[in-house]
């Protein structure tokens, strides 16, 4: 339900077309707690709550249920990836896999140009490739033996 919620979210945020997202989504969804989240999404939106008190409803947790209508609600409710990546951080919890999906929803929302350029500044960049790389080495090793 999470996988399909997300990827029926992209592809209406990637057509521009977010007026009644959720209502779009729902129908097509398992019931489950994503849906049942999900639901609670117009409620919090259309009332005003606050982004805290809002995702703390929502739950910011490491499960699907949680991460999923938080990720979201943060596309939803802010207009730009700054805001809406800051405050899937803020809230807590699951803060990379929440912030990871607000960041995949924005991207198909207005792609790379929108993004602040900070995000792109990575401390130690060169030190992360060749760690990456000794990983993905030492890792295809194991599953893909050479002969």
């Amino acid at each position: 339900a999470g996988a399909l919620a997300i990827a029926l979210a992209t592809a209406y945020i990637a057509n521009h077309d977010t007026i009644n997202l959720v209502d779009k989504i729902m129908p097509h969804l398992p019931d489950s707690c994503v849906k049942h989240k999900l639901s609670k999404l117009h409620v919090l939106i259309n009332a005003g709550a606050s982004p805290t008190m809002s995702l703390a409803l929502l739950g910011t947790g490491a499960n699907v249920r949680e991460t999923v209508p938080a990720a979201i609600y943060c596309a939803l409710r802010f207009d730009n990836y700054y805001d809406a990546v800051l405050a899937s951080i803020r809230a807590g919890g699951d803060t990379d896999t929440t912030a990871a999906i607000v960041g995949a929803l924005f991207g198909a929302k207005s792609s790379l140009k929108d993004i602040d350029k900070t995000f792109f500044e990575v401390e130690d960049f060169d030190k992360l490739v060749t760690l990456d790389s000794k990983l993905y080495n030492k890792s295809s090793a194991v599953f893909f033996p050479r002969n």
